[in-house]
């Protein structure tokens, strides 16, 4: 351990011991404070420093005198100890204290013995003088050489009226030098009161207080200063030709965003492209008429491009061009691309891409000449669908390493379309990079990336590759998908076979449900119901109260039997038998209209089978239910809920021929409605008819 290292590690000791003691031990009394911070202990002197600006205002006297003690280290304390109060006072709701604060420290400027104490309190002033302060302790030290500078930065930080007041009473006897930094001040306080002041400068100044008062009046937005700033830039010193440029691209952004003085800047940004023959000034020019013009600026953005031959504005005149909004532009600059030479149409083209805008496409279309890997750069960058097939154009045309870049151009976009959820446009993408990979891998990645996106114009595509029976193996979710878009795309043909292939697989309640959505193919929803195995034909009976209510299907189960011809009366009104069709392909029967909760209604079918065998009874109800088959019961679910498709599956054995269904739904509260359908035990749709 050194001894620096060591005598840091006894201060850092010494001062966790003093403040695990109470401050009272150390210094009961705010002068003990003072000495403390301006006596020779370092710990004690840190300690000092922390507790000081409690104190607030009473602190602030006492310490003024010791802000250029000859111990460096007591001034700075001092210092920040003052710099702690005015920031801790500035915050609202301390107003008075801050005035007072501000006060003692103006006091003390103009009794200042030197120069050193006037800068140190200089540095402290713009922290807490407040709006309506009497600043002249600072305004008279403008009027000095060896103190303007620093007194000027001062006012300039407090930005009242009072200082920028002082500011401009400096001005009009301040020498050229001194008076260029002054409104530069007033620039930066924009202060607008000083125009009048700038204005004469402007029109009488040497040429650095012309080019400082032009910088200032810029922020004015006066179109009438836009022809003077003009002649300014021709006749002024060409040591400051650049500075007043810039006061000119100055005044036009501030015209161009004030409101109504559009043509002004319009014109002022042409006339300083027209007559400036700095390349960062004209390009300052064109930046402006890109980034505030309107399709008006584009034949004067393509003219100076055209016109220059150092190559100096290639970069400013097409960031103009892209930054040009007007709808207009884009026919504009379809209709300009052929008339342009070779490396500004390069250069064009990456433009239209980075816009996006379909009306580009024509464009990329006759744009044969161009070298095709910087075709195939606009085009990716486009991310539009239309651009995939001129990219596939372009690499059927070219060689293996063309491909390859066209490749990796077309997978960026699928990607892309991926992201933005165009399913469409991503199939679309994987397939042209199937139809030109000459990498097997890549084309194994697209067919996959074609499998998960699929397009009808892939069909085809997936059928060469897969075959018939490999087409029809696909996975349920991407056959249900190419299903979809066929039947949209109006091949009702090759998405009958597929919905087919989906149907012949229908063994589960994920597959059934793909269908559902997809719908029929041809018929109707009944017929996809029938298929699917959904009971459609129902008599319904109810509705009976479930308080107290039987639990064997009483009434209307009687023996293992149900009279369609009996009847009942409940609540004064005849229930009896009515015939009721489910709706849609998952047949539902809607049994809302009956309005009532806390009741029980039955729903009775009859099928009829070929053979005995073994099925499933897959039921959705809202909310509970019982179920018998052929008088037998064969399931009960009390329960809340809403219906869902295969909600309860129950094994049940059928006979040849007639097989009776009783359903019992027990309705709590809101809507009510069931569905019903018989499955193989393997979960495949139940061939029967209905009675």
């Amino acid at each position: 351990m050194t001894g620096i290292s060591r005598q840091a590690m006894g201060l850092t000791m010494a001062a966790l011991m003093l403040l695990a003691t109470p401050w009272a031990a150390h210094a009961t009394t705010f002068d003990e404070y003072v000495e403390h911070l301006r006596g020779d202990n370092d710990v004690l002197r840190s300690l000092a420093r922390q507790w000081i600006p409690r104190e607030g205002v009473r602190a602030v006297p006492p310490l003024l005198p010791l802000i250029t003690h000859e111990n460096p280290a007591v001034s700075w304390a001092v210092v920040n100890v003052i710099q702690d109060i005015a920031n801790d006072v500035s915050a609202p709701g301390r107003e008075a204290e801050r005035a007072e604060v501000a006060a003692l420290l103006l006091e003390a400027l103009a009794g200042a013995p030197d120069q050193e104490h006037q800068f140190t309190l200089l540095r402290v002033l713009p922290i807490v003088a407040p709006e309506g302060a009497d600043l002249s302790p600072i305004a008279t030290l403008l009027y000095q050489e060896n103190t303007r500078e620093r007194a000027r930065l001062a006012l300039q930080e407090i930005n009242t009226s009072e200082s920028r007041a002082a500011l401009r009473g400096a001005l009009p006897t301040a020498d050229a030098t001194f008076a260029c930094a002054l409104m530069d001040a007033l620039d930066k306080t924009g202060d607008a009161e000083a125009r009048p002041l700038l204005r004469e400068k402007l029109a009488g100044g040497t040429d650095p207080e012309k080019t400082a008062a032009a910088l200032a009046l810029a922020q004015s937005a006066d179109p009438a200063l836009a022809a003077h700033y003009l002649d300014l830039c021709e006749t002024i010193d060409i040591n400051h030709r650049a500075d007043m440029e810039d006061a000119a691209l100055r005044l036009a952004k501030a015209l161009a965003t004030a409101g109504g003085r559009w043509e002004a800047s319009m014109a002022l940004y042409r006339g300083l492209l027209a007559r400036s023959e700095n390349p960062i000034a004209r390009g300052g020019a064109l930046a402006g008429l890109g980034r505030y013009g309107d399709e008006t600026a584009f034949d004067t953005i393509m003219a100076a491009w055209a016109a220059d031959e150092t190559g100096m504005l290639d970069a400013p005149a097409m960031a103009a061009i892209e930054s040009l909004q007007d709808p207009g532009v884009a026919d504009q600059l379809a209709a300009a691309f052929d008339a342009q030479p070779a490396p500004v149409q390069e250069r064009l083209l990456g433009i239209m891409g980075r816009k996006r805008d379909p009306r580009y496409v024509p464009v990329f279309e006759r744009a044969a000449a161009i070298a095709p890997a910087i075709r195939l750069d606009a085009l990716q960058q486009s991310r539009l669908a239309e651009a995939v097939p001129l990219m596939e154009a372009i690499a059927n045309a070219g060689d293996g390493a063309l491909k390859a870049q066209a490749v990796h151009a077309i997978g960026a976009m699928a990607a892309s379309f991926r992201d933005a959820g165009d399913r469409g446009g991503a199939g679309r993408a994987y397939l042209a990079i199937y139809r030109i990979a000459e990498d097997e891998a890549a084309r194994a990645e697209a067919l996959e990336g074609i499998k998960g996106y699929p397009v009808p114009e892939a069909y085809d595509t997936l059928k060469a590759a897969l075959g018939e029976q490999g087409l029809m193996d696909l996975p349920t979710p991407i056959l249900a998908g190419m299903a979809r878009v066929l039947a949209e795309a109006g091949r009702s043909e090759e998405s009958g076979a597929m919905r087919g292939a989906l149907l012949a697989r229908a063994s589960d309640t994920a597959t059934v449900q793909q269908l559902i959505q997809l719908g029929p193919v041809e018929g109707t929803h009944e017929d996809l119901a029938r298929a699917l195995g959904f009971i459609q034909h129902w008599r319904i009976a109810g509705a009976f109260p479930q308080k107290d209510a039987p639990t064997d299907g009483a009434p209307v189960l009687q023996d293992g039997a149900v009279d369609l011809s009996a009847t009942w009366t409940q609540d004064g009104q005849t229930i009896a038998w009515e015939k009721k069709r489910g709706a849609g392909a998952m047949a539902i029967v809607d049994l809302t209209y009956f309005g009532r909760d806390n009741v029980r209604i039955f729903g009775y079918a009859v099928i009829q089978v070929a053979d005995a065998q073994d099925a499933v009874l897959r039921l959705g109800t809202d909310d509970g239910v019982r179920a018998w088959v052929n008088g037998e019961q064969v399931h009960e679910n009390i329960v809340d809920r809403g219906t869902a498709l295969d909600n309860d599956l129950v094994p049940v054995k059928l006979k040849a021929g007639e097989n009776t269904i009783l359903l019992e739904i027990l309705q709590n509260a809101g809507g009510t409605n069931f569905c019903a359908r018989l499955t193989r035990p393997d979960g495949l749709p139940l061939g029967f008819e209905e009675k």
